[in-house]
């Protein structure tokens, strides 16, 4: 059996990678020791790169160069995809797994068209596995993701959120499920060494991010929140540490944190460059307040409890799928007083999940691929 798995493989936020070598362990699982997976990555990389985040004072310069840096990025991730395609053997490949992730977004139409029209060409079977439905607004990314989904080799399409958006964006006549993010079934596959002391993540994403969600307070809040949860931390004398999801713009603005407050940069995990880092350093803690979503998934995965800052509507979703959305707080201007009672809740509650639809490996073995006669 041979399985080409695409996904966001090798991208600065490890998240991605997680749910990729999720779902390449689910795979092993469902079919044996046969098996031979080949990598896509959606945006033609072949290892984990490092970015950073460059500050212009001037907005004009700024926006220019933000859009030449868009449209430099969308060719370079589209010519990519197609050398990466080039390479693949896909006259035995015997059925492909786009593994999850915000694919259904516009950063990623094109992209999607282009692998799967591709795979039609070569009779290859495609499963879409819990993607998550982003901001996609423009005519022609709209398209290129209908013609995609429709297309005849697509034999299954699930979500992780936003069913109701996808269905009337989209318009596809198929079947559509909403299943369980699959790195909510990590610790099935993963083991961790938890620690002996009790210690609480602090997960940083940078301000800058938020921006797409309308989300414009200035760093000055994000470094109150944070001094506001360390000195109700240390007042009930509970350790603590600041983590990210292995992007260096998160990492930097840790240390910016950091800076500010006045705090040796020692309060800071090591940045995890591998996908098996993050699930190490997630693993360690007693209970994390966070702002990336997978953070949370990993977490939860391994009965770690959360209490997460929802700059997306993704994360209000993850909460309610698994019955926690009180542990998930809008970023508004009572976040200082509902991180507080957040706080409280957490450390006199017993921390209890529940899980509202269906896993991504019951999907996955529902659809299971046969081999090519």
């Amino acid at each position: 059996m041979n399985i080409l798995l695409i996904g966001e493989r090798y991208s600065a936020n490890l998240g991605d990678g997680v749910i990729y070598d999720t779902v390449a362990e689910m795979c092993k699982e469902i079919y044996g020791e046969n098996l031979n997976i080949s990598c896509l990555d959606i945006s033609g990389n072949t290892n984990f790169k490092t970015s950073s985040l460059v500050e212009i004072k001037k907005e004009k310069i700024k926006f220019l160069l933000s859009k030449i840096r868009k449209v430099a990025s969308r060719l370079k991730r589209e010519s990519g995809v197609k050398k990466r395609l080039s390479e693949l053997d896909l006259k035995n490949i015997d059925g492909a797994i786009f593994v999850g992730g915000q694919l259904f977004a516009e950063y990623f139409s094109k992209q999607i068209y282009m692998i799967t029209k591709t795979l039609f060409k070569y009779h290859i079977p495609v499963i879409f596995n819990c993607c998550g439905v982003g901001k996609n607004d423009k005519k022609r990314n709209i398209e290129y993701l209908k013609e995609a989904l429709s297309l005849d080799n697509v034999k299954a399409i699930s979500l992780r959120d936003n069913y109701d958006t996808f269905i009337e964006k989209y318009k596809i006549n198929k079947k559509v499920e909403v299943v369980m993010d699959p790195v909510i079934e990590i610790a099935n596959y993963f083991s961790i060494n938890s620690s002996p002391e009790k210690i609480v993540g602090l997960g940083v994403m940078h301000p800058k991010l938020y921006a797409k969600n309308n989300i414009n307070y200035p760093e000055e809040y994000y470094y109150k929140l944070f001094q506001v949860i360390i000195e109700r931390l240390e007042q009930e004398q509970i350790k603590w540490e600041f983590f990210c999801n292995g992007n260096v713009n998160d990492y930097e603005f840790a240390k910016k944190i950091c800076h500010n407050l006045k705090i040796e940069d020692d309060k800071i995990a090591k940045r995890p460059v591998t996908p098996k880092e993050l699930i190490e350093n997630i693993g360690k803690y007693n209970f994390i307040l966070s702002f990336r979503l997978h953070s949370h998934i990993i977490a939860t995965s391994f009965e770690i409890p959360t209490i997460g800052f929802c700059w997306d509507k993704k994360l209000n979703h993850f909460g309610k799928s698994i019955k926690r959305s009180d542990y998930f707080i809008e970023i508004d201007d009572n976040i200082l007083e509902n991180v507080n009672k957040k706080i409280d809740g957490l450390l006199k509650d017993k921390y209890e999940k529940g899980i509202t639809c269906k896993y991504s490996s019951d999907f996955l073995k529902e659809y299971a691929f046969e081999v090519k006669k």
